[in-house]
Order: structure tokens, then sequence, then C-alpha cells
């Protein structure tokens, strides 16, 4: 019985995105984690905020600096938050897929010898409920999408969109979580959308997920067990 449940997003982002080649999530309890970069600036910018670095592995940290001098930029670092947000997806969920192509190999008889797999893919789609830029740049490409002096602006261009690093964060009944990622996915389809009185403004498309060479496969689950224990 504490093997079966629901599947629920976590409250206050469920679903992220970020750049291939960003750190991909390593357990169920993963949460999205800023990146701290050396800076490229040759001189001190009062708009940023600049850290340093202690430490190294698990005793890794990064500390403010209160007063940046320039004589020390070159071991200062910078944060990013490489994992946007994509907001609520609407109460459908996320519907995954499966492709599997199976061959058989049949001999003079009729008889079945023998199967290959000839052909694996797996993908998802889901409708965004929140009208904002990172939705768009999924769906239409990072270059189609502006948001400056107050004007989000999407240019449907058609053009080839881009491939995103997914990361899905669930909660299972009592709190046991479990996070889905795929280190490239690509939108392969924009599906219909209503627009009414009735009905809340979605941005509804399906994602097929690419093989990765870091993963050796499409997408990852990493569940809290229920059957062993963390060291």
């Amino acid at each position: 019985e504490e093997n079966v449940s629901a599947a629920k997003g976590v409250q206050g982002g469920y679903c992220f995105r970020a750049p291939v080649g960003t750190p991909l999530p390593d357990s169920p309890s993963w949460r999205p984690q800023p990146v701290y970069t050396l800076t490229a600036d040759t001189d001190v910018d009062a708009a940023k905020t600049y850290y340093t670095k202690s430490g190294s592995g698990n005793t890794e940290k990064y500390t403010e600096v209160e007063t940046p001098v320039k004589a020390s930029l070159n071991t200062y670092y910078e944060k990013h938050t490489p994992w946007k947000n994509m907001g609520f997806i609407t109460e459908d969920g996320e519907k995954w897929n499966v492709e599997v192509s199976t061959q058989e190999f049949v001999d003079q008889n009729g008889d079945t010898m023998d199967t290959s797999q000839s052909k694996y893919g797996e993908g998802f789609g889901c409708a965004f409920a929140e009208t904002k830029a990172a939705p768009f740049e999924s769906i239409y490409g990072k270059d189609a999408v502006t948001d400056k002096n107050g004007v989000l602006k999407v240019n449907h261009t058609g053009a080839e969109p881009d491939t995103w690093t997914y990361a899905f964060l669930f909660l299972l009944k009592d709190g046991r979580k479990w996070v889905r990622y795929a280190e490239k996915c690509k939108r392969t389809e924009i599906t219909e959308y209503d627009t009414n009185s009735s009905t809340v403004v979605s941005w509804a498309a399906n994602y097929k997920a690419l093989k990765s060479e870091t993963t050796g496969g499409y997408f990852v689950d990493l569940f809290e067990s229920t059957e062993t224990e963390a060291n």
C-alpha cells in the first residue's frame, strides 16, 4: 500500500528548464541550485554582487563580497540561476509517452524465432498555464522571445526549436519525493489551445527526449525508496 500513490507537483515549482550542459539532478531531494562562475569583468560593476569561493567538494562555499576591489576581480565569482521555473501546469498534468517498435524474425513455418527492438523513444506533453517568457522560449525558441521595457514579445517565426534540459519534481504519498529529468528535450508539436471566458489561457506542446550521452538514456527517475535506507 505504501508504494501506491498519485503524483502531485511540488508546491512552488514542479517543472524546471535549463540549458543543456547544466549539472543534472542527483537525488530525489534535488532542488534547482545556482551556479557560480568566475566573472569576466575587468572593472567592478556596482550593480553586481560578487562572491569569493572557499573549500571544495562538499565543503565548497561562496561568500558575498561586501566591498569588491578591482585588484581582486580575477578571484570573484558571479551567481547564475540556469534553472527556470516553468510555472503552473494545467489540471491534466503531464502526459508521458513511450514509443517502442519490435521486429519479429519468423522461420519458414511461420513460427517466431526471435524479436528485436527496432525503435525506442520517450517524450512528454503538457500545457503551461502562465503567460511568461519561459514557456514561449521552450515552444517557439529563445530567439523568438523578448521581454523588454514592459513588453513580452513572441514572434511566431516557425524556426527550429531549441533543445533544453527538463526536470520535473513530484510528491508521492506521505511526502515521498520523485524527480524525473531528461538532459535533452525538444519541442515537436504545438497543440491547439482555447481562448474564451471560461477556459484558462494555456500554452500546450509536445516534446521529444533525445538520447543523452551523459546518462546513456532518455528520462531518468530518482525515487525515495521504501525498501532501502540512505547511507
